[in-house]
């Protein structure tokens, strides 16, 4: 056997050198502190079985186990305190000369008594069991009444105590296999089998007895941290008496223990096929990690029980199971890449849910091909690298670091104390000295770590020193003799760099480069910017997909990739099928740019999973290949899900399905008495179901209403605001202005559900209530506070004193009425009525929800996504304008996305889409606006302010619609007044969001051809008020000279010149900018624009670019221009910036502003204010653009120079607002 290769019994049997029985007086040395009569009867007990009664004793008595450093998990960490410590020496055990040393050196002293117990051989397996008895009772001792939930029932608790002990006790406590074999040789499973019996165990149950204590891993905590069980003889026992463990074994063990059984069989050196029936099962456990360890271990089983137990798992209950048929995945792709292949097939034929599965991975295998000779057609080509500057400066570093050192140093300094301010100064290293020993070493003038740096460490550095570099990081941390230079990676400035540029700098500074930048993409950094380095590294983004932690990081850098790499294909195909639903949609996004798509998703269809086989339908509407409609009306025609037939027919009719018969009124009444009678409730419980308009069907006929409200009780299960498939589908069968009418009442249902708040009387009750316990409040508050030496607290009690009851009152009703009742967001799918609605009115509803309610993040994705369903103009220049200009970042990502989407759907630039949805307000093509009363008529035309002037039949100018007369039609002038409303609404936005669109254009050099140019903008009737007040440029497509011009509004184009100009039909125009055009230009245009009294929309004639050298990344001539906060915010405010991010304490240094167009941050960074400190004095910094919203520097000459110009502008203006001062950085330090 291997245990006796390693150290032979006559080893063994010379370790035990003195009488046993004196072996077994010293383990049980401890009780003779209780009593000498005591120890001499356990002893005697164990030997020859006499005085039973000590078992009882010994269990009576407290503390035993504290006396034998613990016998049992349990009690492990039990101390022995200094009197028992004192007890046990008096009984002979023998300590250090040290009495104080750490009670857990002291358990090792107290183990060693059993130590030489366990390694002797004289005792029997009668002696060993009444051993087992006492060590029971000894670990009881100290936990009265408890159970032992480590283990199942049939483990006897005190067999589990021997075992744990005789491992636990070996000195030195090595947990090697080496080292246990030569200590514990005896104690192999036939010695534990052998006791057990004498328990009165059955034969039968001793082998999966013996099993259990192997997978004892001696820890309470079921993590990987336990430490397994290496006595010897294991594997020769399960070579001779695995095959006896029955295969229900497997049940009764918990997820750790059948973890462990995986690792325990992984480790040892036999042949598996005796527990090939305990083994197979394990390859569909819950754990993935432990179900792919299990897989691997098939290859170790012989070809006969391998596939006998693989026979017997295939055609078993437990893969029929849900759970089961979700953990198949793994263990199906294993068998289909091996020999085992045809055990697939024949599997498939007797099992009903498994052939689903051996569809699903015989349609992934097929895709992975297909998508493999596409992906090999187009080679990738990766973008350079950008490297980073190694010889960038710190000044503003160095600004940073005196601001926080400052504010340190005046929080500790008392004026009024024995210190002064320079002695704490230097304690606090704010000196110049400290600061600029700091800044040498950040920017390569001399090395060794800073004591600013030793002292408060680098996650303090990085924190509130946020301007330091990558480079300045490693400079800092590089001399250190620890590895916190891999920390910096994440705190420099240019941590979002390319990693291909970090591992350039890492090789620079020659440091390992490992798994340091790895860990920075998993953690930060733009994907655009990651994916080459991820292309180079697919093995890392491979590792990732199967990582819960990493798998959306992962994904989001796939995105990011030109086309998906070849070797993450069938991992991505297997996700698409088997993945959790938010990620198999992504995943399946990820994929639909194949054409061979529709092959991982048509088997879907059939998955015993329903939201999976409405997954499926959904992804084949969103590709709409024609060859799916066979398995689409199959799946269909036994589909009982009533939200996957919904699914199902969306997608049939994205397919082209002709879908008349399944959406006759007759079919549709049947759906919905169906399913009406299966849920009576069905539907949102607040909605007032007897209030909804009726409607008829196109031809005129009624609707049911139960047909209406099963359409809402559909909506609400799907949850999908995007109600362009199923309930766009339905509504495109009533009549259409009761469409509209059934729509718009829906949502406005929704919102108004969403935005509730109390009633005046239920606010006036809780008013009453509360503002008279406050105003009692201050009446007693005042006679106690009147005594107070606090001044500030006497004057907060007068003032609440003088307060009168009714201003309480006023106040808590006031905030009582801006209270929401509750949250519609769990019927937000009814917002899928919205694709129906009027563009105007859910414009209209949006943009007033947006205004009115602050802050409610959800509801406004339900909005913007009900938004581009809709896709009507109005609806989407909402969109548009929250895609541009909203505050909330994330939500102008997502309308960005949606609005990219609607483009792509119409074969259009984002741009293009913009320029095609711009609202008229009702104007026509003759630029005016026609309103009827019936008998009279109104025209509307805009003034240059974008006001209506109406003219009646009279020729009066007026601000407003007349009264009604009597022969005025009613519903005609209610119709005239409500589109009136309207128009001005559009009109006033028009202006606001198309004069930005017209800026953004100029400075990002954004071109129309002739042709777009005359139908889009020239003969919009709003948009002709807009580009009469903007001069332009045609660049010809020959390559002529520019022809620069403005539109008048009589339609002319007039050159500088006033001559009118003819355009060519070939060429670009763009928006003039002063700084393409020359200067000479500028003046004559100048001029021209006087002598016609044009009032220009904007500036495009002013601003001048900067002087920059080639590669510069920022601009500093201007700073040092002192201002105050205010100043700063107000300046930055108008011209379209907004705060940057926030520092420790509310600190922020810059001013923001998106060029989405450009794909820039344009940034004005100044000294600094706090949010919310007041006015405090500051000064000007620099100017930089961004890539994208991170913080990675573009080169100035990469930039358009209108836009550079223009930005340039922008610092201008913040350093208008105060002279220069040499002493701006001392003026400015705060602290």
């Amino acid at each position: 056997m291997l245990m006796e290769s390693v150290v032979n019994r006559e080893e063994v049997a010379e370790m035990c050198e003195v009488v046993p029985s004196d072996e077994l007086a010293r383990a049980l040395l401890p009780l003779r502190v209780i009593s000498a009569d005591l120890h001499e009867k356990a002893v005697s007990y164990v030997l020859s079985g006499e005085s039973a009664d000590v078992v009882e004793q010994v269990w009576q008595e407290p503390e035993t186990d504290a006396l034998f450093g613990g016998v049992g998990e349990l009690n492990r960490t039990l101390p022995v305190r200094d009197d028992l410590a004192d007890r046990l020496s008096a009984v002979g055990v023998a300590w250090s000369s040290d009495m104080r040393e750490p009670p857990r050196d002291r358990r090792r002293v107290l183990y060693s008594l059993r130590d030489s117990l366990y390694r002797c051989d004289a005792f029997s397996a009668q002696q060993w069991w009444r051993y087992g008895q006492l060590l029971r009772a000894i670990w009881a001792a100290d936990t009265p009444g408890k159970q032992d939930w480590r283990r199942k029932a049939f483990t006897p608790l005190w067999l589990l105590l021997l075992n744990e002990d005789v491992v636990r006790t070996v000195d030195p406590w090595e947990e090697a296999a080496v080292n246990m074999v030569k200590e514990r040789l005896m104690w192999g499973p036939e010695r534990f089998a052998e006791v057990l019996a004498l328990d009165g165990v059955k034969a039968g149950k001793i082998p999966s007895l013996v099993l259990t204590l192997w997978l004892s891993r001696y820890a309470y905590l079921n993590d990987d941290s336990r430490v397994p069980c290496r006595l010897p003889g294991i594997a020769e026992y399960l070579q001779s008496h695995g095959s006896r463990i029955p295969a229900s074994f497997i049940r009764s063990l918990n997820e750790y223990d059948r973890r462990d059984l995986v690792l325990l069989l992984a480790g040892l050196d036999m042949d598996l096929g005796p527990v090939a029936h305990l083994l197979v099962p394990l390859t569909l456990e819950e754990k993935r990690m432990t179900r792919l360890q299990a897989i691997d271990l098939l290859g170790r089983v012989p070809d006969t029980p391998r596939r006998e137990a693989l026979a017997e798992l295939l055609s078993g209950k437990a893969i029929r199971s849900k759970a089961g048929f979700q953990r198949s995945t793994d263990l199906l792709d294993h068998l289909a890449e091996g020999a085992d292949d045809d055990l697939l097939d024949v599997a498939a034929e007797k099992n009903p849910v498994l052939a689903v599965a051996v569809e699903q991975l015989r349609a992934r295998a097929a895709f992975s091909r297909w998508a493999s000779e596409e992906s090999e057609q187009a080679p990738v080509v990766l973008p350079e690298v950008e490297h980073i500057a190694l010889d960038q400066p710190a000044d503003a570093a160095r600004q940073q670091l005196w601001r926080i050192l400052n504010r340190l140093v005046d929080d500790a300094w008392d004026p009024q104390g024995a210190e002064s301010r320079e002695e704490i100064a230097a304690r606090y290293l704010a000196t110049e000295q400290d600061v600029e020993a700091f800044i040498a070493v950040a920017e390569g003038r001399s090395t060794g770590v800073p004591a600013i740096l030793r002292k408060y460490r680098l996650g303090w550095v990085g924190s509130f020193v946020p301007s330091l570099s990558v480079v300045h990081l490693l400079r800092l941390t590089a001399d250190e003799p620890s590895t916190r230079w891999r920390d910096a990676l994440s705190w420099g400035e240019d941590a979002d760099a390319d990693p291909r540029a970090i591992e350039a700098v890492l090789r620079h500074f020659n440091l390992p480069i490992d798994g340091a930048v790895r860990d920075v993409v998993w953690r930060t950094g733009d994907p655009v910017i990651l994916w080459p380095w991820a292309w180079e590294h697919l093995d890392d983004l491979a590792e990732g997909l199967d990582s819960s932690e990493k798998v959306l990081r992962a994904l989001d850098i796939l995105e990011a990739f030109p086309r998906l790499p070849v070797d993450l294909l069938p991992r991505l195909a297997r996700m698409a099928v088997t993945a959790s639903p938010r990620l198999r949609r992504r995943v399946q996004r990820l994929l639909s740019v194949s054409p061979a798509a529709p092959i991982l998703a048509e088997p879907m269809l059939k998955d015993p999973s329903a939201e999976v086989r409405r997954s499926a339908a959904e992804w084949i509407a969103a590709q709409a290949p024609q060859r799916s409609l066979d398995p689409l009306r199959a799946a269909y025609a036994t589909e009982e899900d009533a939200a996957t037939r919904a699914s199902m027919l969306k997608a049939m009719r994205a397919c082209g399905e002709d879908l008349t018969e399944l959406l006759s009124p007759g079919r549709l009444q049947q759906e919905a008495a169906e399913g009406l009678e299966a849920d009576p409730a069905a539907g949102p419980d607040w909605l007032d179901w007897d209030g909804l308009p009726t409607v008829r069907w196109r031809d005129g006929a009624p609707v049911s209403s139960l047909v209406i409200r099963w359409w809402v009780s559909l909506a609400v299960i799907m949850k999908d605001p995007d109600g362009r498939g199923l309930i766009g589908l339905y509504l495109s069968l009533l009549d259409p202005h009761d469409a509209r009418r059934l729509a718009l009442h829906l949502v406005r249902a929704w919102a108004a559900r969403d935005t509730a708040h109390p009633s005046p009387e239920q606010s006036l009750a809780h008013a009453q209530d509360i503002g008279l316990k406050r105003y009692q409040y201050f009446q007693r508050y005042w006679t106690s506070a009147a005594q107070s030496d606090d001044p500030e607290e006497r004057e907060r009690a007068r003032q609440g004193l003088a307060r009168p009851l009714e201003s309480y009152v006023k106040q808590i009703y006031d905030e009582h009425q801006g209270t929401y009742l509750g949250s519609a967001m769990a019927d937000k799918g009814l917002m899928a009525f919205a694709v129906g609605a009027d563009g105007g009115e859910l414009a209209s509803l949006t943009h007033s929800y947006m205004r009115s309610h602050r802050n409610r993040r959800p509801q406004y994705e339900v909005l913007i996504r009900a938004l581009r369903a809709n896709g009507q103009d109005p609806a989407l220049q909402v969109l548009i304008g929250v895609a541009q200009r909203h505050k909330m970042a994330s939500l102008q990502k997502t309308a960005r996305e949606l609005v990219d989407e609607v483009a792509v759907e119409r074969g259009w630039s984002a741009e293009q889409l913009e320029d095609r949805t711009v609202p008229t307000a009702g104007f026509g093509s003759d630029g005016l606006l026609h309103l009827s009363y019936g008998a009279r008529s109104f025209t509307g035309r805009l003034t240059a302010d974008f006001k209506i002037a109406l003219t009646g039949p009279d020729g009066k100018t007026r601000a407003s619609l007349p009264a009604p007369r009597a022969d005025d039609d009613a519903d005609a002038v209610k119709a005239a007044k409500k589109q009136l409303t309207a128009s001005r609404k559009e009109a006033k936005n028009v202006l606001s969001l198309q004069s930005s669109r017209l800026y953004e254009a100029m400075c990002v050099r954004r071109g129309w051809s002739p042709v777009e140019w005359r139908d889009l903008l020239l003969a919009h009737p709003l948009m002709r008020h807009l580009v009469t007040r903007v001069i332009w440029q045609l660049d010809p497509a020959d390559g002529g000279e520019s022809i620069v011009f403005r539109p008048t509004p009589e339609g002319d184009l007039l050159g500088v010149d006033d001559a009118v100009v003819d355009l060519p039909g070939q060429g670009e125009i763009t928006v003039a900018h002063g700084t393409i055009i020359g200067p000479d230009a500028v003046a004559a245009w100048r001029e021209h624009l006087a002598d016609y009294e044009v009032e220009p929309l904007f500036d495009q004639l002013s601003a001048l670019a900067p002087v920059i050298t080639p590669g510069q990344q920022r601009l500093t001539d201007l700073r040092g221009h002192m201002t105050d906060a205010y100043s700063v915010r107000n300046v930055a405010s108008q011209r379209g910036y907004r705060r940057g991010g926030t520092e420790d304490g509310g600190w922020f240094t810059e001013y923001l502003r998106t060029i989405p167009a450009a794909g820039l941050t344009v940034a004005l960074t100044f000294t600094g204010a706090f949010v919310s400190w007041g006015n405090n004095p500051c000064a000007t910094d620099s100017l930089e653009l961004r890539r994208g919203t991170g913080r990675r520097l573009v080169a100035l000459d990469e930039v358009p120079t209108p836009l550079l110009a223009e930005c340039y502008a922008d610092y201008a203006a913040l350093a208008a607002l105060g002279a220069y001062d040499p002493d701006w950085e001392d003026r400015t330090r705060l602290f």
